[in-house]
């Protein structure tokens, strides 16, 4: 059986993706950010369908960030 995450969710996950550099306090900035409060958010992330979509967009960024086009070294 598989859920669906909602739209606050997929917002929340893109958040900690762009967030990622800066973790400091994220439950309380997600908190804040959404009108949650910290244990809805510590609920929420704790969900398995939540981690797995988190997951599913971690490996999207890094499939991304490794096949750009970008120069790999100098040309001389």
């Amino acid at each position: 059986m598989s859920v669906e995450l909602t739209d606050r969710e997929h917002q929340i996950i893109q958040q900690l993706i762009r967030d990622r550099w800066n973790p400091h306090r994220i439950n309380k900035k997600i908190a804040d950010h959404h009108g949650l409060t910290i244990n809805q958010v510590k609920y929420m992330r704790s969900k398995p369908a939540f981690k797995a979509g988190t997951t599913s967009s971690w490996l999207f960024i890094w499939t991304a960030s490794t096949t750009s086009s970008w120069p790999t070294s100098r040309s001389a």
